[in-house]
């Protein structure tokens, strides 16, 4: 079990990385198509990083969270994403509560006259979840939906930075009992507040 966490961390890091070497390279020479990251066609690479919690019975202090995703504007104020996160949603001692969702979603965006530019949008898709160094380490896979809020706002050509704010219901295993984290619940609210780094092309 030990093992496949550790690969598990090794294929999240790479793909961290792989982005981390293709967004920079993309900004140097990416265009959006009129000029501009929100137009209709627009396709945006993007990186996150920040804090995430579960706010469930039982579940332990808020920690760190990341992911990488894609973007693609179907119209000037609609767009199709598709993301995959790593959040350390609660720990305790050496004992930690992980979630992996990896989902889609439609986003509304609001091009105001400031640069300034926010969004509100609803997505879902599937969720790993993992108790690791508990005592009675598991997994599994759950179906969850989400609420995102944030903003963007250009700080070169073709590239911008944002804050994006995700309040998740995942289903949960209500029979499951953990030596660490207690009794799971028919549903947990999760929380993530992360800054997003996006390369327009």
């Amino acid at each position: 079990m030990k093992g496949i966490g550790v690969k598990r961390a090794g294929l999240l890091a790479a793909a961290a990385l792989a982005c981390g070497i293709v967004v920079p390279a993309l900004a140097a020479t990416a265009t959006a198509p009129d000029d501009t990251p929100w137009a209709k066609g627009s396709q945006w690479l993007a990186l996150r990083a920040g804090y995430a919690r579960s706010n469930a019975e039982g579940a332990g202090d808020g920690m760190i969270g990341y992911g990488f995703g894609y973007r693609r504007f179907l119209a000037r104020k609609w767009a199709l994403g598709m993301y995959v996160h790593h959040d350390l949603v609660g720990r305790f001692g050496a004992a930690s509560e992980i979630e992996v969702p990896m989902t889609l979603e439609m986003a509304r965006h609001f091009t105001w006259k400031a640069p300034l530019h926010p969004y509100l949008g609803l997505g879902g898709g599937t969720f790993y979840h993992k108790h690791y160094r508990t005592g009675a380490d598991r997994s599994e896979l759950q179906p969850g939906g989400y609420l995102t809020l944030g903003a963007d706002t250009p700080i070169a050509r073709g590239r911008a930075l944002g804050l994006d704010v995700r309040m998740a219901v995942v289903k949960q295993d209500k029979n499951s009992v953990d030596p660490v984290f207690g009794r799971e619940k028919a549903n947990a609210i999760h929380w993530s507040i992360k800054l997003n780094y996006a390369v327009a092309y």
